[in-house]
């Protein structure tokens, strides 16, 4: 991730995590409210890796990152 860089120091490894969460939280609320790629939203929150970004997002809310743009879609 672009804006969150992993220290071996724990208060700057914890703050990372913190912060990292905070992003994908709120790449999750833009996916699920608005109509815009996954690319541009990822980009907009600091993500420069889609390939990285993607497995974070899954291993934090348990589904790809299309998924829930796709329900958006849907409804």
């Amino acid at each position: 991730m672009g804006l969150v860089r992993r220290s071996s120091g724990s208060r700057c490894s914890q703050t990372a995590v913190f912060l990292s969460k905070i992003l994908l939280d709120g790449t999750y609320q833009e996916l699920s409210t608005i109509r815009r790629s996954v690319a541009h939203v990822a980009f907009s929150y600091g993500f420069s890796d889609l390939g990285r970004f993607a497995q974070a997002y899954c291993k934090r809310f348990g589904e790809p990152p299309s998924k829930t743009l796709s329900q958006v879609a849907r409804n």
